[in-house]
């Protein structure tokens, strides 16, 4: 399924612009002045949905 990156942004609660953001910064290529976002594209921007920022550094036990 194709969807939009207004669709996504309605999902997620999220602005247009951060998801553009998301997709620029992936690398994700446009068609016709457009981001496509296909399932594999929404997969990754899902686990990426609520994370910001530099991964936490792991603990480790001394």
């Amino acid at each position: 399924m194709v969807r939009t990156v207004k669709e996504v942004a309605a999902e997620f609660g999220v602005s247009v612009a951060s998801v553009s953001a998301k997709l620029k910064k992936k690398g994700v290529k446009k068609v016709g002045g457009r981001y496509v976002i296909d399932d594999k594209t929404y997969a990754w921007l899902l686990s990426r949905k609520g994370k910001v920022g530099r991964p936490q550094k792991e603990l480790s036990d001394n």
